[in-house]
C-alpha cells in the first residue's frame, strides 16, 4: 500500500513539473527578426604580388546585427575583447544577452574588433615557432 501511494505521488509530481515547464516555455515568445546579417568595417585589402586574384582582408572589424520585427529606437552594441560568443549564450546553455534584449525589441549589434574573433587577421606579419624554453606550445613573434 505504501509503495503504491509513493509511486502515485511520484507520478503526480512528474506530471506537475512537466506542466510547469511547458507553461514556462510558452511564456517565452519566439524571437521574430526583420533582418540580420554581418559586415566588415575598415581594414585593408592586401594583394598577393604573384597572383593579384589572391587577396587578404586584414586589420578590419566585424559586425553581426539582429533587428527585431518591431524595433525600439535605441540599439545596443556589444563589444568583447576576445569573442562575441560570450553574448550569444551563457556558460550553462541559457539565453545570452543578445536574445534577452532581442526579446525586448532592442536591435543588437555584436562587434568584434580588429585581430579578434571573426576579424582575426592582422596585417602585421608574424612567425609561429615552438617555444624553445619549455619545448611546449607555440611562440608568436612580430
Amino acid at each position: 500500500m505504501k509503495l503504491s501511494l509513493t509511486l502515485a505521488w511520484l507520478c503526480a509530481m512528474q506530471l506537475v513539473s512537466a506542466d510547469s515547464d511547458d507553461i514556462a516555455w510558452r511564456r517565452k515568445h519566439p524571437i521574430v527578426l526583420s533582418s540580420s546579417g554581418g559586415f566588415s568595417v575598415g581594414g585593408k585589402v592586401l594583394a598577393n604580388p604573384l597572383n593579384p586574384n589572391e587577396t587578404l582582408s586584414c586589420d578590419h572589424g566585424y559586425v553581426e546585427y539582429f533587428t527585431p520585427h518591431h524595433p525600439r529606437e535605441t540599439s545596443l552594441v556589444f563589444w568583447h575583447s576576445s569573442s562575441t560568443q560570450s553574448f550569444q549564450n551563457r556558460w550553462d546553455g541559457g539565453e545570452g544577452y543578445k536574445d534577452i534584449f532581442l526579446r525586448r525589441d532592442y536591435p543588437v549589434f555584436l562587434w568584434e574588433g580588429p585581430a579578434v574573433g571573426r576579424a582575426g587577421w592582422g596585417c602585421k606579419p608574424y612567425m609561429v615557432s615552438k617555444d624553445v624554453r619549455t619545448g611546449l606550445g607555440l611562440k608568436f613573434s612580430c
